[in-house]
């Protein structure tokens, strides 16, 4: 196993906001797709999708997908597979295990996910959250960008266009237990307290 103490983030400013190092990075993940994204006549468990930050073409053959930091145990991308610059690529998690097809599925709120180089260095990596229900994707606000939201509308092989929340409001209280009632019953459904961030009415709804 390759460690990842030997790679040197570079942080730049990129528009106001703090974006990531200029190599390939996870930039969206859904992980429980039902049927919002079809894919050879079939709807895959989950996908995961990759994005070029930099200004240069990348060759990502070589490269390697997993749920764990074991690079062996990683799917590889054995064809060539140029990434255009400020491109994207969808990676199916469907245990197929064949060309863009990954030999695992990523299964909800478990485990992480871990980008590897063609020189089996750790070049990014992701802890799953558990996803609130299907059809929802987890995603950077903008390409490349530090911040990560939850999708409603994902954009599977587009650019994150900004719009989705930070936060998953907790399951809400009921006053009174379910079951069975003879009479009438007076029934009080609230939300815990959380802590929400303001909204952003001028999120951009496309690539910037």
């Amino acid at each position: 196993m390759k460690r990842k103490g030997c790679i040197v983030c570079v942080m730049l400013i990129c528009g106001g906001q703090l974006c990531v190092s200029q190599d390939v990075v996870i930039n969206e993940v859904m992980q429980s797709n039902v049927d919002y994204l079809m894919v050879d006549n079939d709807f895959p468990d989950s996908w995961v999708e990759l994005y070029n930050p930099s200004e240069e073409d990348i060759n990502i053959q070589g490269y390697g997908l997993g749920i764990n930091n074991d690079v062996e145990s990683s799917y590889k991308l054995l064809s060539q597979y140029v990434l255009p610059s400020k491109g994207h690529v969808v990676l199916y998690c469907d245990k197929e295990n064949r060309d863009l097809h990954t030999n695992f599925r990523v299964d909800s709120g478990k485990g992480a996910l871990y980008l590897f180089d063609e020189k089996e260095l750790i070049i990014d990596e992701l802890h799953l959250k558990k996803m609130p229900c299907p059809n929802i994707a987890f995603g950077r606000k903008k390409d490349g960008e530090q911040q990560w939201i939850y999708e409603a509308s994902p954009t599977a092989g587009e650019c994150n266009n900004g719009l989705g929340a930070e936060n998953v409001l907790p399951d809400p209280e009921f006053s009174i237990h379910g079951g069975i009632y003879k009479d009438e019953i007076s029934l009080r459904v609230t939300i815990p307290p959380v802590d929400l961030p303001e909204h952003d009415s001028d999120a951009q709804r496309g690539c910037s």
